[in-house]
């Protein structure tokens, strides 16, 4: 199949994000006492030149944001092996107008609770307004922190981490059931949640699996969407129903069809224990992954391109508005290309102002002026003179000035009748 084929694209990047991220989770056992603060300011000093630790992401169902990105629940490696099938991904919070552009919905929620009358009933009217749309629901029962503590359980072989390890699985359980076990409503015009307990599928059948070997498949679940109680009859509610893929005999993966919704389908799974960055570590569940978007595009055109619904655990918001109608008047910085372009011109501008307008002004080279000017001394007194707020320095300055100039003025007028007189004695 062409997607198992481009899946592989990704499967080193995958591999790198999830051992990086297991190999930061042993930490280092606890120094005797003798050498603890050693130790302490050792890890002070090594905070403050690298950094802290970083902590393992959980966020779930989506591939953006801080805790998405890198986390072990996150749809990074989904996404991008569903564009590598020459479709474009795009995603969204909310159910609006915006939807009707596309043929081909993931829907991953975050919330445990199954989905508001009021959202079905807009999904559906989605789904019956064009033919050949798809809407794929995946449901929440799955967290892959359980999976992610347990295989580096069974890969330690110190006792103390693995003490360790089994406390991280015990809270990790202790917090996944707890959360789960509050649900009150577990039925939908979609499935109705039937509770098992928390396994591994030692069994997979049906069309997703075929020519698969799927011996090394690592598939959880803890709860199985059954569509209705009578599997034979084909049909649930006002739906029909193809079984697309079992695990020990139960349906796991199903289409919808029916008049409800015109001529597209829905396709509910039962977790995203093969589709989330963790889980997809594992080659058989790429595989698996890969077969369900081969799935998929059967009812797709060639060039759809692909919505995801990132929902958070509060469910699917609805806007009456597409979010362009809504949206302020700067939104359009955060739409391509100006969201490329701005930034640039935003760092462009801030180098420009450091170079004109830095705190103590310009560096300029000022002009050197000559030392033997005498206009500059007369500048200089007359300055200084200013400044010492006296009449009478410079009264007695200029009176002197005058008796000097007249003194010699009479010593220059009288000094050439003196030697007429020596001559006229001579002669």
């Amino acid at each position: 199949m062409n997607s198992i084929e481009t899946s592989k694209k990704v499967h080193n990047r995958l591999l790198f994000k999830a051992w990086w991220i297991l190999n930061w989770q042993i930490n280092i056992p606890k120094p005797p006492k003798q050498h603890q603060l050693i130790c302490l300011a050792a890890a002070l000093i090594g905070v403050l030149i690298c950094g802290c630790q970083p902590k393992l992401q959980k966020g779930y169902g989506r591939a953006t944001g801080l805790q998405h990105t890198g986390s072990i629940n996150g749809t990074v490696v989904f996404h991008e092996m569903v564009e590598a099938g020459n479709r474009k991904v795009h995603r969204y919070s909310q159910f609006s107008p915006r939807w009707e552009k596309y043929q081909t919905v993931y829907w991953m929620p975050d919330a445990f609770k199954v989905p508001d009358e009021n959202i079905i009933d807009k999904i559906e009217i989605w789904l019956t307004n064009r033919s050949n749309r798809t809407l794929v629901y995946v449901c929440r029962d799955y967290d892959a922190t359980l999976q992610y503590w347990e295989s580096l359980k069974e890969n330690e072989t110190d006792a103390d981490k693995v003490d360790q390890l089994s406390r991280f699985y015990i809270d990790a359980a202790s917090n996944y059931f707890n959360v789960r076990n509050i649900l009150e409503k577990k039925s939908a015009p979609w499935y109705e949640i039937q509770e098992h307990t928390y396994t591994k599928a030692s069994q997979l059948s049906g069309k997703l699996v075929e020519d698969i070997d799927t011996s090394d498949a690592d598939v959880r679940y803890a709860s199985l969407p059954f569509p209705g109680d009578d599997l034979q009859s084909g049909t649930f509610g006002d739906f029909d129903v193809e079984v697309l893929m079992s695990v020990d005999s139960y349906p796991f993966v199903y289409r919808l069809t029916g008049s409800k919704i015109g001529r597209s389908q829905i396709i509910v799974v039962g977790n995203a224990s093969f589709l989330l960055n963790f889980p997809l570590v594992n080659a058989t569940n790429r595989k698996l992954a890969s077969s369900l978007i081969d799935c998929v595009s059967e009812n797709e055109y060639p060039d759809d391109n692909v919505l995801f619904i990132e929902s958070d655990d509060l469910g699917l918001q609805i806007s009456e508005m597409d979010s362009r109608d809504k949206a302020s008047q700067w939104n359009w910085i955060t739409r391509k290309p100006m969201r490329y372009i701005v930034p640039n011109l935003l760092i462009c501008f801030i180098l420009l102002c450091f170079v004109y307008f830095p705190i103590f002004g310009r560096p300029r080279r000022i002009k050197q002026t000559s030392t033997s000017n005498f206009r500059d001394h007369v500048d200089a007194l007359g300055q200084l003179i200013g400044k010492s707020k006296s009449s009478t320095i410079p009264r007695s300055w200029i009176e002197e000035y005058r008796r000097r100039t007249t003194k010699n003025r009479a010593t220059t007028i009288n000094q050439p009748e003196t030697k007429t007189k020596q001559d006229n004695k001579t002669i």
